[in-house]
């Protein structure tokens, strides 16, 4: 036994490097990087208003109920930073993630193998996004690989009745901090189906007790804001089956880019070439997963009649490397370990460096809502009056009016409509987008590429 721990130890320690590049880049820009519109919306709606309306309140998908009641506690740690204590939860289901991630990686398949998995998806674009992000997709990442390892444990018949039952708890938990945890739950019981060749009784007893517990967790919220509060979006997005079969291989392309911020050509060569190659050498095991989970989002979505947001299905940043590397398995567990952990840092420091150059020009989506408000809300915050105009800005400066301690301001938000500085005196600043913007005397004080900055008052403080 202690010969075991010793080897398991010294794998641990010795494959440790290539934990550290990802684990820091989420430190890091959780201090550097503003907050984002979905970061402020939640604190403004959720985190600021308490435990109580996180738990009962559903107007938008920006509520990650559980991220949201993990917020009402981190808001309360000293010396932190306000932004920081929203990001710390993500920061820390990162670095669980992926310790399970390499865990199941290393007892399904073999340590090389995990650490090259850990390695690399940890470093795709959107999983170093949401390593920081204060959102609930690092949560829904780390229980679907969890649920998944669960899922690989029952299919070999390890720890059974065990299993099932943590199988059980971490989809549970996924439902539970994101809505959308249905298509991976889905998924994780087609796979479990397959493998088990038949619907065993632990199977419909899990599915039920799941089903059962997350209605009971989301009874708050259909009390208060009825069931239409967790499937409007879904209706919003609603088309015919014939529309969503049409638009998935469109779909699968801009997961691939969005994923990764690379062209979708870098990941698709590589996963067709797996899939070619594992069938090829008839490694069943292997073709059978890889199709499966490459084929069910195909299978669901048309039949959900939605084509959701590619964030949605973000845990297949480790499923994509899994099955990348499948065929390679035995030649990647027979490397030397120092010459794969050099290998596996050089690709690190290259995914890192490119994640750089890319995220703040993804943080100036939605009219340069992240960025380009941290530069201006400086000049403009205190206890004043705000006309907004279709302009998002509105959001991320609440939440540094709220956390600078700010109580006397006034802000009056609409939908972008025509409209004139010149006739808006009864406020300090106005933001008007361009396209909406009519103003004719007032001069500018300041613009984006999106939208005009007025200053309509001298007065500083209100």
């Amino acid at each position: 036994m202690a010969v075991i721990n010793t080897i398991k130890y010294n794998t641990l320690w010795g494959g440790l490097p290539v934990f550290i590049i990802p684990a820091l880049a989420s430190v890091y820009f959780a201090v550097i990087m503003p907050v984002s519109y979905d970061e402020a919306w939640t604190f403004v709606h959720f985190t600021h208003e308490g435990f109580t309306t996180s738990v009962t309140h559903y107007p938008a998908p920006n509520n990650h109920i559980l991220h949201s009641v993990i917020t009402n506690v981190t808001k309360y740690i000293p010396l932190l930073s306000d932004l920081l204590k929203l990001r710390i939860s993500s920061i820390i289901a990162n670095v669980i993630g992926m310790a399970v991630l390499y865990r199941f990686i290393s007892k399904h398949f073999n340590q090389n193998m995990a650490l090259a998995v850990v390695a690399l998806s940890s470093m795709i674009f959107m999983n170093v996004y949401y390593s920081y992000m204060s959102r609930g997709y690092g949560l829904y990442n780390l229980f679907f690989i969890a649920a998944l390892f669960m899922a690989f444990n029952i299919a070999r018949n390890i720890s059974t009745r065990k299993s099932w039952f943590f199988f059980s708890m971490y989809c549970i938990l996924g439902f539970y901090a994101i809505p959308t945890f249905v298509y991976a739950f889905v998924m994780l019981h087609a796979f479990l189906l397959f493998s088990l060749k038949k619907m065993t009784r632990p199977q419909l007893i899990s599915g039920a007790v799941v089903c059962a517990v997350v209605l009971l967790l989301y009874t708050p919220i259909i009390l208060t804001d009825g069931i239409q509060a967790l499937t409007h979006i879904s209706i919003e997005r609603k088309m015919t089956f014939f529309n969503a079969a049409k638009a998935i291989p469109g779909y699968y392309l801009i997961i691939l880019r969005e994923m990764t911020s690379f062209h979708w050509l870098v990941m698709l060569l590589p996963l067709i070439t797996s899939i070619i190659l594992l069938i090829k050498r008839r490694q069943k095991r292997d073709v059978y997963f890889s199709l499966l989970f490459l084929v069910m989002p195909a299978l669901l979505l048309p039949l959900h009649h939605v084509i959701p947001f590619v964030r949605v299905f973000n845990y297949y940043s480790a499923l994509f490397v899994i099955i990348i590397l499948l065929p390679y398995k035995d030649q990647i567990a027979g490397m030397k370990k120092w010459i794969l952990i050099t290998a596996l840092l050089a690709a690190q420091i290259i995914l890192l460096v490119h994640f750089n150059n890319q995220v703040y020009r993804y943080e100036e989506r939605d009219l340069a809502v992240n960025i380009t408000a941290d530069k201006i809300i400086p000049d403009i915050i205190g206890n004043r009056r705000y006309f907004f105009d279709g302009v998002l800005l509105r959001t991320n400066l609440e939440f540094h009016l709220i956390t600078g301690g700010y109580q006397r301001y006034t802000i009056f938000d609409r939908h972008a409509f025509l409209a004139s500085a010149d006739t808006l005196q009864a406020y300090d600043f106005a933001f008007i987008r361009k396209d909406m913007d009519k103003t004719v005397k007032t001069p500018l004080y300041g613009k984006t590429a999106y939208y005009n900055i007025y200053k309509l008052s001298r007065n500083e403080e209100h």
